[in-house]
């Protein structure tokens, strides 16, 4: 649900005021947002700054 959407629902006059009472990171959210980047990241791949490449093929 998008943020501003949220906001007017809950009546805050600012997105902000939403933000900060509601986005807060639990540790659990962040290990499962860690996690997704890394599965999403995990076949990339890298050229040093000679241009040949390095990491996972």
């Amino acid at each position: 649900m998008p943020v501003h959407v949220v906001s007017r629902r809950l009546g805050h006059a600012d997105v902000q005021t939403t933000l900060n009472t509601y986005a807060h990171v639990t540790d659990d959210a962040e290990l499962r947002a860690v996690a997704d980047w890394a599965k999403l990241t995990a076949g990339w791949r890298a050229m040093s700054a000679d241009g040949t490449q390095i990491g996972p093929c």
